[in-house]
């Protein structure tokens, strides 16, 4: 990549000086220089500096709604969220990983929440649960599986149609009962990414899955597992990448933190890129968004469950500091703690080039509606 980079700035200065003769007048030097960087955005040796986004954070004075009814204070942790048009769209959670589960859509402009509306929980149509996952399909809002109330296990889809603003409760049993923390979008199709699925709801495995379509309907859910390079895993986190899928972290059947980092350009095929460097430790419930500054792409890693001497649960911390990479592979921490407590089970969202953190658990077990934000 670097002779690559250097070859392409030879170039471009050729075609500076020689730009009568050289017919180079479509190729300016920035742009080319950009094009050989997206070519393998993978590469670390860029020599583009990181930017100071993430060392500095504030709170937001508003914080997540919560249902009608809800005691308060209670805060919302383990829900999923994404950003559609412009807005962050919040769904589910509970008050920590064994309590009460929410099953309200609220949406976040970046300045304030709108409470959308409550999903039906009836028998047939149970929407809410911790752990469930939230992607844009068939452009709408659509959240998949989840933990109940009753600790069981949901095969539920619930879509929100943002023209009628109506609630959609698909046919059960177009995935099976699972829940998972990494559900992403990659050409054109919806991705969950590894977690625990059940064939009654009730007797749950760690299983490396991949529940993948580009619609929502009987017979169009396509699902490829045991995955290709990755093994099941729980609290770890998957986001797009340039054309590709990140996985990172979460912990194994065993018990045992993963520190690997792990990319697919089809969500169902995982290449080990490398490790998590040792300080920033092997993680689970983390919160990972990918930001967008200029033409490159930012991962940042935000808190969670960092792995005990035993490499998993057993003296484990709850952190509070941000990282972040340029490839996915290579990390930097850029804070070594936001400002107040830290915590797990929070969610990451992108919204006009700033990092919006909503929620999570503190080391306590108290869930937090809190809001923090990079944006001046």
């Amino acid at each position: 990549m670097k002779r690559l980079l250097q070859l392409t700035v030879l170039i471009g200065l050729t075609c500076l000086l020689l730009l009568p003769l050289a017919g180079c007048e479509d190729m300016p030097l920035l742009d080319a220089i950009m094009d050989a960087e997206r070519d393998n955005p993978l590469d670390p040796e860029s020599g583009v500096a990181m930017p100071d986004l993430g060392k500095v954070w504030r709170k937001l004075l508003v914080s997540m709604p919560l249902p009608t009814g809800m005691p308060m204070p209670v805060g919302r942790a383990f829900f999923a969220s994404t950003t559609i048009n412009g807005k962050i769209y919040v769904y589910g959670g509970g008050t920590d990983d064994m309590m009460a589960s929410f099953n309200d859509l609220i949406v976040f402009d970046g300045t304030n929440f709108e409470a959308i509306g409550l999903a039906d929980d009836s028998m047939n149509q149970i929407s809410r649960g911790r752990y469930v996952s939230m992607v844009l399909v068939d452009g709408k809002p659509t959240m998949f599986g989840g933990r109940s109330n009753t600790n069981m296990l949901l095969n539920t889809i619930t879509q929100y149609d943002l023209a009628s603003q109506m609630f959609i409760y698909q046919p059960v049993g177009i995935i099976p009962y699972l829940m998972t923390s990494a559900a992403v979008r990659l050409n054109d199709r919806y991705y969950l990414i590894s977690g625990k699925r059940s064939s009654d709801g009730m007797g749950e495995e760690f299983s490396a899955f991949s529940y993948n379509s580009a619609a929502i309907s009987p017979g169009t859910t396509a699902v490829a597992g045991p995955l290709d390079g990755l093994v099941g895993r729980m609290g770890h986190q998957a986001v797009r990448f340039y054309d590709s899928v990140v996985v990172i972290g979460g912990e194994r059947q065993d018990g045992k933190f993963d520190t690997g980092i792990y990319q697919s350009t089809n969500g169902v095929g995982f290449v080990k890129l490398g490790d998590v460097p040792a300080d920033m430790g092997a993680r689970r419930d983390f919160a990972l968004v990918n930001v967008r500054l200029g033409d490159l792409d930012y991962l940042f890693l935000i808190g969670g469950r960092k792995a005990g001497g035993d490499g998993g649960n057993i003296g484990s911390t709850v952190m509070n500091d941000v990282w972040i990479s340029r490839d996915g592979v290579n990390w930097t921490q850029q804070l070594a703690a936001l400002p107040g407590a830290a915590r797990l089970g929070m969610r990451a969202e992108s919204l006009n080039g700033q990092i919006y953190l909503m929620g999570g658990l503190f080391a306590n077990d108290t869930a937090t509606a809190e809001v923090f934000t990079t944006a001046p």
